[in-house]
């Protein structure tokens, strides 16, 4: 659950959800579901991430819940006489029930199918294996052709062995390792290669969707390395978003997946400092306007003589690959991120009910103001919106999505669910889309005039 949901939408989750454990990373979270116990029985355990303090196993004891940390529900599974058989999931049965609260009402349980995290999964496996110009295969190259790789995960403080297991996915034996972070605000997973064995690595965090989806087709790419020392994972501890930059600086990734807002934030920065000179501001739009023709004639590069002179304090070396998503970014600061980092910034655009992502921008396109082409694993319609101005005809409408990636419905919310998928099995997104000339599609309103943050 996201903490920004607060309490109130988080006891409404747990009562729809009939939740009996809860993980959580610090110990006033879990003190304030305590407190809630009352309004909550379903609700029996707790595992907290940090040391129980004297103050919540008294409350603990007082509300009837059982706490521990995650190191003594770990002893109780090692120690387990009687474990369960495994059985492998169906297609059909759900991997997640993940909540959002999209941009109105109250939280949604978007369900999942095993089905939905695979197909999705599939179709980067498509871009991979036919070399198809796109995110996926820039993720490919950058891990495969380079000595090594380094991926920036952001996570929150104290939270060290949070979990999203994704073995299922590929269906095959693994085995998990779990490593403390550094304090260098680092955890690196370990190797292990015994010949032909595939080594399944879990990633742990608590983010959007789309990062779950880059982290599962990093996984599958490690897998397939003959030296599995090529790929490492660091994982940003500080948890505050507005520190994210500097962890970009500090730990020095290769990979990163981010949100508009950290750009926007680091866009917003640079502009600052940049408007306090009428020189500055005539030197840094020539860069970025000789970097953004580079980049139209397929030169990506650090190296510039621009780039030692404008950008070297905005650029880090080392990061070869941005991935963002999750809502829009605007054309100016996607032309200045891929100016000022001198590397490919892809995006994509989906949602929850479709996994992650429907569209995803192709690595050889360094236009801006679009969100990229439509994956193997979905189709995309627009529909007419009359009372906005907008037409199919006009090659704008509502965004419609159909395909196997689509959500099977809201939890224990049937009247949500026939609001947004059609008797077709069209996911009506309620964002505005256009067609572009190219084959890509941007996002040019919302239905309901709400457009999503770019956080």
């Amino acid at each position: 659950m996201y903490e920004t949901l607060g309490f109130e939408a988080c006891v409404y989750i747990l009562n729809q959800a009939e939740m009996q454990i809860v993980v959580c990373d610090a110990v006033s979270k879990a003190m304030g579901l305590i407190e809630r116990k009352p309004t909550c029985p379903h609700l029996k355990y707790l595992v907290v991430m940090e040391p129980i303090t004297d103050e919540l196993r008294a409350a603990s004891e007082e509300y009837g819940v059982r706490v521990m940390t995650m190191q003594e529900l770990e002893k109780i599974g090692h120690d387990a006489k009687n474990r369960p058989e495994h059985l492998p999931p169906k297609p059909e049965d759900l991997a997640t029930i993940c909540y959002t609260s999209g941009t109105t009402g109250t939280p949604k349980g978007v369900m999942l199918t095993h089905a939905n995290v695979v197909a999705d999964t599939v179709c980067l496996e498509f871009f991979k294996h036919t070399g198809f110009c796109s995110a996926v295969s820039c993720i490919t190259h950058a891990l495969l052709f380079r000595e090594t790789s380094v991926f920036l995960l952001k996570i929150s403080k104290n939270f060290d062995q949070q979990l999203f297991l994704l073995c299922h996915v590929f269906s095959i034996d693994c085995m998990i390792s779990f490593y403390k972070f550094s304090p260098q605000v680092m955890s690196e997973v370990n190797k292990s290669y015994v010949k032909k064995a595939l080594f399944n690595i879990a990633v742990a965090y608590k983010a959007h969707e789309m990062q779950k989806l880059v982290s599962i087709l990093l996984i599958d790419l490690a897998l397939s390395f003959e030296k599995m020392d090529s790929l490492t994972i660091l994982c940003s501890r500080k948890g505050d978003i507005r520190l994210l930059v500097e962890d970009i600086k500090e730990l020095r990734p290769t990979i990163v997946p981010v949100v508009p807002r950290v750009l926007n934030r680091l866009y917003d920065k640079v502009m600052s400092e940049v408007n306090k000179s009428y020189v500055k501001k005539a030197l840094f739009n020539i860069a970025v306007a000789y970097k953004a023709h580079e980049m139209q004639n397929f030169i990506v590069r650090k190296d510039g003589f621009f780039d030692n002179l404008v950008f070297k304090k905005v650029r880090e070396s080392r990061v070869r690959l941005m991935v963002t998503g999750s809502a829009p970014l605007s054309e100016n600061v996607l032309t200045f991120v891929r100016a000022a980092m001198g590397c490919v910034v892809v995006e994509g655009y989906g949602q929850t009910e479709c996994v992650a992502c429907a569209t995803v921008s192709m690595e050889g396109d360094s236009n801006a103001g679009h969100v990229g082409m439509v994956i193997p694993s979905a189709s995309i319609k627009l529909v007419d919106v009359p009372e906005l101005g907008y037409f199919a005809k006009d090659e704008a409408g509502e965004i419609c999505i159909k395909g196997p990636i689509v959500f099977r419905g809201y939890y224990q919310n049937d009247e949500l669910t026939k609001e947004v998928l059609d008797e077709d099995g069209w996911l009506h997104t309620g964002d505005i889309g256009r067609w572009l000339k190219e084959g890509t599609l941007k996002i040019v309103d919302r239905k309901k005039h709400i457009f999503k943050l770019a956080q």
